[in-house]
């Protein structure tokens, strides 16, 4: 367009020069051919310009839908990037699982009046680290809603120890800690925090029923059959 307007400008002037001095035929022929390419574009200008503007649309559309498709084709690689970093994730968690240390503790208590010995064994494929473990003996009838480890300000007892895999365990003495007091159902319960090869965090907590001569988890017998799930919770 800005040819266009530059003809504009230059081609009146020299309409009266070939009028004048029309024996230069070569020049004047030139002119005339720009004066009707000049008129050619005054005449038809309207239709030029709309075009011209749907020739740009069309180019302005197209490199709009080329981008559109760059962009979804790098939503879907980020999608997919995604995907397979998930699945490596949950790969990688069930191999943990898999491989994890499984920590499980008791004990044994041959009758009141003797000390309660907190038994810790490691039944999973890697070394378990002990960290802490409490440990409360008490009637049945003192069985709260939630074990006396969780209540605000209970003093768990620090206890760093190596627990090998495949069967590995540890006897633990407790002391006056652990003595049984003379109730009518004396029981314990406790729980124990380790953590596995790669520093996560684990639990396992038990409830038993002590008798004259053993302690077993059924305390369907002592009024207990329905006790919270903290009681038992392992992860």
């Amino acid at each position: 367009m800005l040819v266009v307007g530059a003809a504009f400008l230059v081609v009146p002037p020299y309409v009266n020069y070939c009028q004048q001095n029309y024996a230069d035929e070569k020049y004047c022929a030139a002119h005339e051919t720009v004066t009707l390419f000049v008129a050619f574009f005054q005449t038809y200008n309207g239709a030029i310009t709309a075009l011209a503007t749907v020739v740009i649309a069309g180019f302005t559309w197209t490199l709009w839908e080329a981008t559109d498709k760059l962009r979804d084709a790098g939503e879907r690689q980020i999608e997919i990037a995604e995907q397979m970093a998930s699945a490596a994730s949950d790969a990688n968690k069930s191999v943990r699982e898999i491989e994890r240390a499984y920590l499980t503790s008791g004990g044994a208590a041959k009758k009141r009046g003797r000390n309660f010995k907190l038994d810790v064994a490691n039944y999973g494929k890697t070394a378990a680290y002990l960290t802490e473990y409490a440990v409360v003996i008490c009637d049945a009838k003192e069985v709260g809603p939630i074990p006396r480890y969780l209540l605000p300000g209970y003093k768990r007892v620090t206890f760093s120890d190596r627990i090998a895999p495949m069967g590995g365990g540890k006897t633990i003495e407790l002391g006056d800690y652990g003595i049984v007091p003379q109730v009518p159902n004396p029981i314990v319960y406790g729980r124990v925090w380790y953590q596995d090869i790669w520093k996560d965090e684990h639990i396992f907590s038990f409830i038993l029923a002590i008798r004259e001569d053993r302690t077993h988890p059924n305390l369907s017998d002592i009024g207990l059959a329905d006790i919270a799930e903290a009681y038992t919770e392992w992860t």
